[in-house]
């Protein structure tokens, strides 16, 4: 084989390898987009279906502190003294 002959095998070689290089790189581009999608609506989702009750329990649980403040504050402390007993690991 001439030289010539090698070279231009060389540069079609490249060009071959930089056209797949620039189809994978669109694909993984469009793969990140579509997860990202996907990501986004099951967050949304998430956020409907758990973020509601959530906050309702929040707001329960607010409105049972100011409703009654000492015995939130026991119970505070009691749930204190048992984790504290738990990583003592002395029961």
């Amino acid at each position: 084989m001439s030289n010539s002959t090698i070279a231009t095998a060389n540069e079609s070689s490249k060009t071959k390898s930089n056209g797949v290089r620039e189809t994978a790189k669109e694909q993984a581009e469009a793969a990140v987009e579509t997860g990202t999608d996907i990501a986004n609506s099951v967050a949304e989702a998430a956020k409907k279906h758990v973020g509601e009750p959530l906050n309702s329990v929040a707001d329960q649980g607010s409105k049972f502190v100011k409703e009654n403040p000492m015995l939130a504050v026991a119970g505070a402390v009691g749930i204190g003294v048992l984790i504290g007993l738990a990583a003592r690991q002395k029961y």
